[in-house]
């Protein structure tokens, strides 16, 4: 479509400029819905973790692990927002 060449979206052919917001679009949306998906799982073990005072020291290590690595993913989200649209958290 354009030759390996980065063009500005303004300099784009209206149809080809509304396919680009179009993919971009749909790819915030599907962002969104991982984010919310990977906070309600972080939810989830927050409430296990204080509701369970019983797990094991594997159980809890387990549930804290998941919860450093959630905290990972939302950190590389929120950086990449910051980078592409200059939003910071």
């Amino acid at each position: 479509m354009l030759n390996d060449q980065i063009v500005a979206i303004e300099d784009l052919p209206p149809f080809e400029r509304a396919q680009v917001n179009i993919d971009e679009f749909c790819a915030s949306f599907a962002l969104c819905q991982l984010i919310s998906e990977i906070v309600e799982r972080d939810v989830e073990l927050a409430q296990m973790r204080e509701e369970c005072r019983k797990l094991s020291f594997d159980e809890w290590k387990t549930i804290l692990s998941e919860q450093r690595e959630i905290n990972t993913k939302l950190m590389l989200i929120a950086q990449l927002n910051e980078m592409q649209f200059g939003i910071s958290s």
